[in-house]
């Protein structure tokens, strides 16, 4: 009984490692939507180039932070995709304890670096917003820029609690 049992499992063990699979349509899916943002970041260039004789320094600061924004969401994106393919797809491998890992990534500074990201691009759309109220071409009322920055202090004091939480766990910051 003992054999048929282990047998059992190994098929099980093996059909559950195969469906790993499963995820791949969907990295490619995140691939071709890397493609589009790749598309509209040199739209979103092209579109600036005419205003470039008449830009001011600020409309200037708003298009650089613009591209950067959303260089860094993208890069975002890249990352996420790269280590979920590599952790989830191409490393596991099934061993008689369940699946293990050929290069274990460091899930906790990744965890940080996604976070240190969110921030960053947050803390940009934040600085845009008040370059655009300083430079008045939009009037933002007092509820929305609240928001603006409940948003990023939320990305930052949850960036703080998993440093802290790391720093504890592990001694390491």
């Amino acid at each position: 009984m003992s054999e048929n049992k282990t047998g059992i499992e190994q098929e099980v063990t093996s059909a559950v490692f195969a469906a790993r699979w499963i995820m791949a349509p969907m990295y490619l899916g995140v691939v071709i939507s890397l493609a589009f943002l790749t598309f509209v970041f040199c739209r979103e260039v092209l579109t600036y180039i005419p205003e470039l004789i008449s830009m001011t320094q600020e409309g200037a600061l708003v298009m650089a932070l613009s591209l950067v924004e959303m260089t860094l969401g993208i890069n975002l994106l890249l990352v996420i995709l790269v280590v979920s393919y590599q952790s989830f797809i191409v490393n596991l491998r099934p061993s008689s304890e369940g699946f293990a890992k050929s290069n274990a990534i460091d899930l906790a500074g990744l965890k940080s670096k996604l976070i240190a990201a969110l921030i960053a691009i947050t803390g940009i759309n934040l600085l845009k917003r008040f370059l655009e109220v300083g430079g008045g071409a939009v009037e933002y009322g007092g509820a929305e820029l609240f928001w603006f920055i409940a948003v990023f202090m939320s990305f930052v004091i949850a960036w703080v609690m998993l440093a802290a939480i790391s720093w504890l766990t592990t001694g390491k910051g």
